[in-house]
Formats: structure tokens, sequence, C-alpha cells
């Protein structure tokens, strides 16, 4: 997690005078501030603790620093919301506006996401999809997964990897991870590869 500065709050209280409210009043839409809370897809797999400083305003013109603490469970998704009342800017004397951090999901380099359903592409050599090959494969949470896979691999295909998923915030276990084969051809063959290719006519 670590610690992570949000600056400023926005929405800080304004003297309205004309409206008939008052110094200090807000509407009830500037109530609550959002905040985006981005999180990788290991965090929010294995649960983190993220620390975020922010600065609110006080009616008194004054400014002050405080630390909230957000304890990411695992499986938490992309919208999830954390609200901290009255950790805002002050609105009108000793009321403050809530503060509500949003979950973002950061893009991840192998992994895709939907629900509990994890997602990645895998491209293979045309000669281990002809003949089979194991892959291995880095969980998000460190570990080696090693996914035999025989016989001949078609393009597009789909291999699911039961229990490899995301992990449920609401239930126990975790979601498949599904991997979707391309095939990488050559570019050219030379003749001699050629050749021996023809010999096997009718047998591919």
């Amino acid at each position: 997690g670590g610690m992570g500065g949000v600056g400023g709050i926005p929405g800080g209280a304004k003297g309205t005078g004309a409206n008939g409210k008052g110094a200090g009043y807000a509407p009830p839409e500037s109530r609550t501030i959002q905040v985006d809370l981005r999180c990788t897809l290991e965090e929010l797999y294995t649960g983190s603790c993220k620390k975020r400083k922010i600065t609110r305003k006080l009616l008194n013109g004054n400014d002050e620093e405080q630390t909230l603490t957000i304890d990411v469970r695992p499986g938490w998704k992309a919208g999830t919301k954390i609200t901290f009342e009255q950790h805002g800017n002050e609105v009108s004397p000793g009321v403050f506006q809530d503060i509500c951090f949003v979950i973002v999901e950061r893009p991840h380099s192998t992994f895709a996401r939907d629900g509990s359903t994890l997602t990645m592409r895998h491209t293979v050599p045309l000669l281990k999809a002809l003949t089979g090959f194991t892959l291995s494969i880095q969980t998000l949470d460190g570990r080696k997964v090693q996914v035999p896979v025989s016989g001949v691999t078609q393009p597009g295909s789909h291999r699911v990897v039961a229990g490899e998923g995301f992990p449920s915030s609401k239930t126990a276990g975790k979601g498949d991870l599904v991997i979707t084969f391309e095939v990488r051809f050559p570019n050219s063959i030379d003749a001699e590869t050629k050749r021996k290719l023809l010999e096997l006519e009718g047998k591919l």
C-alpha cells in the first residue's frame, strides 16, 4: 500500500451571502468528496493496506492534515466505495464533508478481470501448437501454476483453469482463469523444411 497524498481537498466552503444561507453553506451535492483509489490487480487479489494523507480546509482559514487508512479486502471490484464521514472540508461550524474513496483498477500486463473470472492471452509457436506444451503462469499472489496443454491447439481456442481466478469479497473460493490461445505462424520457411512438411502431407 504505502502512503499516497491526495493534497488539498476540492470543494472548500465558501461564503455565499446573497443566498441567505450564510457563510459556510454547502449544497447537499457537495457534502461528499469522491477521490479515486487506484489499486493493482495484485492488491485487489491479496488485499492491501493503503494510507492517504489529506489536507482539509477549516472555516477559520487554517489547513489540517490527517492520514486515512483504507483496508482493501481481497476481491473488491472497481467502483467499490469506502466512505470516511466528517473527514473533509468544514462546510459549516463543526460540520465537515465526507470523503468517499472509489476503487479504480490499474491495467495489468498479463491479466484482465471480469468479476471473479481472470482472462489472459497466450501466443504459441506453431510447432508447440501442433505437438503440445506446458504453460507456466505466475499468479497474482506470486505462485507458479503449470498448465499442460496436449493435442493440437487451435487459434482462438480456450483453456479454463478452475479455481485460479479472482477471489470473491462475498463468498469463499475463487473464480476461474480463462486462457485464450493464439498461434504464431512463421513468416517464411526454407526449402528443406518445406520438403519435409510435404512428406507429411496426408498425416497432418
